[in-house]
């Protein structure tokens, strides 16, 4: 079953959100880091900071792929429309 472009379009924002979102957790992430003196708490900042920016990837990936295949998908149903069969109508003899 086919998405709707509409509906490939919404999932295009929503990850180029979580990605924006992703990127600002990882740099916050990562700041709160640098500013801890304990070791252990920095180590695990930073494995969420990274953890982050891991997310932010993945999203990132995941709308490109998204967008080929609405960009396919368009094609192919404005393809569609213009090779779809037409039937001529003859005219009626007397």
């Amino acid at each position: 079953m086919s998405r709707g472009i509409g509906q490939i379009e919404r999932k295009i924002a929503q990850l180029v959100l979580w990605a924006v979102r992703g990127r600002e957790l990882e740099q916050e992430a990562f700041e709160v880091a640098c500013s801890m003196n304990d070791l252990e708490g920095k180590r695990h900042m930073l494995f969420v900071s990274e953890y982050c920016g891991l997310l932010a990837d993945r999203a990132d990936v995941s709308k490109d792929r998204l967008f080929a295949y609405g960009a396919d998908a368009k094609v192919a149903h404005s393809t569609d429309v213009l090779t779809r069969p037409t039937f001529i109508m003859k005219p009626h003899s007397p």
